[in-house]
Protein backbone atom coordinates (compact mmCIF):
# COMPACT_ATOMS: atom_id res chain seq x y z
CA UNK A 1 0.00 0.00 0.00
CA UNK A 2 1.21 3.23 -0.47
CA UNK A 3 0.74 6.75 0.71
CA UNK A 4 0.67 9.64 -2.25
CA UNK A 5 0.66 12.99 -1.78
CA UNK A 6 -0.21 15.30 -5.03
CA UNK A 7 -0.74 19.29 -5.70
CA UNK A 8 -2.52 20.54 -8.93
CA UNK A 9 -0.16 21.25 -12.04
CA UNK A 10 -2.08 24.89 -12.41
CA UNK A 11 0.12 27.18 -9.87
CA UNK A 12 -3.98 29.06 -9.62
CA UNK A 13 -5.26 26.12 -8.37
CA UNK A 14 -3.83 25.29 -4.32
CA UNK A 15 -5.60 21.72 -4.60
CA UNK A 16 -3.85 18.90 -2.45
CA UNK A 17 -4.90 15.80 -2.35
CA UNK A 18 -3.23 12.53 -0.38
CA UNK A 19 -4.42 9.11 -1.77
CA UNK A 20 -3.81 5.57 -0.34
CA UNK A 21 -3.79 3.30 -3.27
CA UNK A 22 -2.74 -0.32 -3.33
CA UNK A 23 -1.00 0.05 -6.79
CA UNK A 24 1.09 3.24 -7.91
CA UNK A 25 -0.82 3.04 -11.50
CA UNK A 26 -4.18 4.06 -9.58
CA UNK A 27 -2.95 7.76 -9.53
CA UNK A 28 -2.55 7.77 -13.07
CA UNK A 29 -6.67 7.89 -13.52
CA UNK A 30 -7.03 11.04 -10.65
CA UNK A 31 -7.69 14.17 -12.05
CA UNK A 32 -7.80 17.93 -10.05
CA UNK A 33 -11.46 19.12 -10.10
CA UNK A 34 -10.45 22.00 -11.84
CA UNK A 35 -9.69 20.05 -14.48
CA UNK A 36 -5.76 19.90 -14.62
CA UNK A 37 -3.57 16.90 -13.64
CA UNK A 38 -1.85 16.23 -10.92
CA UNK A 39 1.63 16.03 -9.81
CA UNK A 40 3.03 13.52 -7.31
CA UNK A 41 5.11 15.17 -4.72
CA UNK A 42 5.60 12.23 -2.33
CA UNK A 43 4.88 7.99 -1.81
CA UNK A 44 5.21 6.20 0.77
CA UNK A 45 5.31 2.83 0.59
CA UNK A 46 3.17 0.58 3.46
CA UNK A 47 3.04 -3.16 4.54
CA UNK A 48 0.19 -4.06 6.62
CA UNK A 49 1.53 -5.57 9.64
CA UNK A 50 -1.30 -8.19 10.95
CA UNK A 51 -1.12 -8.84 14.71
CA UNK A 52 -1.52 -12.55 16.29
CA UNK A 53 -4.37 -12.53 18.96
Amino acid sequence: MFQVELVCSDPRCDAELTLWVDELGEVDAIACECGHGLVTVRIEGFEPVLAAV
